[in-house]
């Protein structure tokens, strides 16, 4: 992902990041997903609508190399979060294909959301966590945490997300 493309966008509260990776050697089940044959490189793209509090709507596909992306295959997915406690959130997800794919879509759909999960709960999942007990309920910004230009989207996310608590917490105070 390091050597990914990424623009991002801003309309009023709709948040997009568009990433894209040309040349890229795709695992076995996302060129069985896309169809990129098992010899070629792919180039494959990422594009994620955040929208307040927290839901996204994600579109991957993937091209065999030099291909038009019209020709290539759109995964849409979606993912959303609600909190359970001050430290806990649930994490939802859904992964569908298109129905030109026929019966096979939704065994595609079952095996990708399996094969996602791994890299989740052994990858994302741990790192999460260990931020989570490190940060230890201080304040993001206080942290002085190190920015990257990739990290424009999520940012944007998270002060339009604090804009809307400082809202909230005025007109709380207005009415109480």
């Amino acid at each position: 992902m390091r050597r990914a493309r990424v623009e991002f966008q801003q309309d009023s509260e709709t948040i997009w990041s568009k990433r894209f990776i040309a040349n890229d050697d795709l695992p076995a089940f996302l060129k069985q997903a896309f169809r990129i044959p098992d010899d070629a490189l792919a180039d494959r793209w990422l594009d994620v609508r955040w929208n307040a509090p927290a839901l996204m709507a994600l579109w991957s596909g993937a091209v065999a190399s030099g291909r038009p992306k019209e020709e290539g295959i759109i995964v849409p997915s979606a993912h959303f979060f609600t909190p359970e406690t001050t430290a806990s959130t649930h994490y939802f997800y859904a992964i569908s294909f298109p129905r030109v794919l026929g019966p096979i879509a939704e065994d595609l759909a079952a095996s990708n959301v399996e094969a996602l999960r791994g890299p989740f709960e052994c990858e994302d999942k741990p790192v999460i966590e260990a931020v989570a007990r490190r940060m230890a309920g201080a304040p993001f910004w206080s942290l002085k945490p190190v920015l990257l230009t990739n990290d424009t989207p999520s940012i944007r996310a998270r002060r339009l997300v604090e804009q809307k608590i400082q809202k909230e917490n005025q007109m709380n105070s207005l009415a109480g």
